[in-house]
């Protein structure tokens, strides 16, 4: 009976904590939305939302399967090798992300600067999901939250500074994606220790054949919610 109190004392103060921090965050997130609709021209803040909407497609195809994989598959034995298998899968991504984000630039279909507004949207996206993933697996619970009220914060005041300056819809994404950069530190440093883990090729193949199977759920959910 000894060990049952804490343990469920440490679910539910972890439970609290993260629940907290999601429903502060998406207050603050409304804030934002209502925020940006007031410094924003309709046609601008509808082209937000048109690029960020395929930036979100672009990202589930092919950055989000790692982390459900890494979730599904975690051992805390093999913690360190899984660890830095997920991050170079999560580098190689990106790279598949870019060329298709590069394809579709040369081929006219979207502008340059969309393409790389777009990219680094993605990429954004995959550093801060893929950090919080990693760390909320390991029970950092402290990190996770901290990380999710501050990707809030930064959301409302870097987008809203991008507007005032004047930089429009990709300006206001660029915002986005650095406050998802700068939001992820504290998960980063949570599982700084593991993010010099070497990849493993047996951890790899296990990753794809959990994940790859999730490719086109993800990628047609994405596109159903946009």
């Amino acid at each position: 009976m000894g060990l049952v109190v804490p343990w469920g004392f440490m679910i539910a103060r972890h439970t609290l904590t993260y629940v907290g921090s999601r429903g502060f965050a998406a207050a603050l997130n409304m804030a934002a939305l209502a925020v940006f609709t007031r410094l924003a021209p309709t046609d601008v803040f509808g082209f937000y939302l048109l690029v960020l909407s395929w930036a979100l497609v672009l990202y589930s195809a092919t950055c989000q399967w790692p982390k459900f994989s890494f979730f599904a598959l975690y051992t805390e034995e093999r913690a360190a090798p899984q660890v830095g298998t997920v991050v170079r899968l999560l580098g190689g991504m990106v790279l598949i992300a870019a060329l298709v984000a590069i394809a579709a630039a040369a081929a006219g279909l979207v502008a340059p600067r969309v393409a790389v507004s777009i990219l680094v949207a993605v990429f954004g996206m995959m550093v801060f999901e893929g950090a919080a993933e990693i760390a909320r697996t390991r029970l950092e619970v402290g990190a996770v939250a901290l990380a999710i009220v501050l990707r809030a914060v930064l959301v409302l005041t870097l987008g809203s500074t991008a507007l005032l300056a004047g930089g429009g819809a990709l300006g206001l994404l660029l915002a986005t994606a650095t406050a998802n950069l700068l939001a992820a530190i504290p998960a980063l440093l949570s599982i700084r220790t593991l993010l010099r883990g070497t990849g493993d090729w047996g951890e790899a193949r296990r990753f794809l054949d959990y994940g790859l199977q999730l490719v086109l759920y993800l990628a047609a959910d994405a596109l159903a919610q946009t």
